[in-house]
């Protein structure tokens, strides 16, 4: 039995303070080195900071960076670009868009969501909601590549006068006086 502040050496027996990493006798690993791996992946790293996050995080606490795949964000120099890779924005996951929004102080932003192709209500509502968002806050947010089904849910909800969208990233930079790219 091991007693209060000691360990036993796992290869040889012998009893070493519990301090002790390796084994003063024998040299072996006291720390169980799966422990440390597990740790390991109990965090993800953000690409754009660095910070160490859990792994459940859909997005980095310290810079508000995506930390899936389902969304690229890049600063383009003059405008912030979001290229969405989701099929459909719905219920489950429309809250993302919002919350990836909520940092960007840049005055230009495009939002690329030429991959998506449903979006229901609550899509369509968190869309509203990063436009007024925007707005508010003096910016201004284009969207590029919505897909004919996407644009008839937005139509029928009568959300298409306010958000302002272009066929192309080229159409959505010449509309601010950008060179196209």
């Amino acid at each position: 039995m091991m007693e209060q502040g000691y360990r036993f050496c796992s290869e040889c027996g012998a009893q070493n303070p519990a301090k002790n990493k390796f084994c003063a006798k024998c040299g072996a690993c006291s720390v169980k080195p799966q422990k440390k791996a597990a740790a390991e992946e109990q965090s993800a790293q953000c690409p754009n900071c660095g910070n160490l996050n859990s792994t459940g995080a859909r997005f980095c606490p310290a810079c508000s960076a995506p930390l899936n795949p389902d969304y690229d964000v890049s600063n383009d120099g003059d405008y912030v670009h979001i290229k969405i890779h989701l099929k459909q924005i719905d219920f489950e996951n429309s809250r993302e868009l919002s919350t990836l929004t909520k940092k960007i102080d840049d005055p230009y932003v495009i939002v690329d969501m030429s991959e998506i192709e449903w979006m229901d209500s609550s899509g369509i509502g968190a869309i509203v909601t990063v436009v007024h968002r925007f707005t508010r806050n003096q910016q201004q947010v284009k969207f590029v590549g919505i897909q004919n089904k996407v644009m008839t849910s937005i139509k029928a909800l009568r959300a298409d006068n306010i958000i302002d969208y272009y066929e192309t990233l080229n159409e959505a930079l010449v509309s601010w006086g950008l060179p196209p790219i």
